[in-house]
């Protein structure tokens, strides 16, 4: 449904070892992929599952860094009420609209550089 991805890569290009993503948010998968080897990765959050109504969590890695063994990205996730309207009351086929937005974005927009 929604998808968003963060850039991790290692700040002075030394090999890093990135696992474990996690979400604390119900409905978002996490997944880490090597863009380069050891140095460049991305964390793909996808929200496959709409909550009810807005929510915060985060979503976070383990890292072989000594002083950041873990890393967490705030995220939330607005979802804004359904709509509904009638138009033409008077009319023989009223008009019915009905929709839910949801924005799913990670807080605040940042890259991530890792000093090994």
């Amino acid at each position: 449904m929604a998808l968003r991805r963060v850039t991790i890569r290692s700040a002075d290009g030394k090999p890093i070892e990135l696992k474990n993503p996690q979400s604390t948010l119900k409905g978002i998968k996490v997944e880490l992929v090597a863009k380069e080897a050891d140095k460049v990765f991305e964390l793909v959050a996808r929200l496959d599952e709409v909550p009810p109504s807005t929510v915060s969590g985060n979503v976070s890695f383990e890292t072989s860094v000594a002083g950041r063994p873990k890393i967490e990205v705030p995220v939330i996730v607005n979802v804004f009420k359904a709509v509904k309207w009638t138009c033409c009351p008077r009319a023989s086929v009223p008009l019915r609209v009905d929709w839910t937005l949801v924005s799913f974005q990670r807080v605040p927009s940042f890259k991530f550089l890792l000093d090994p």
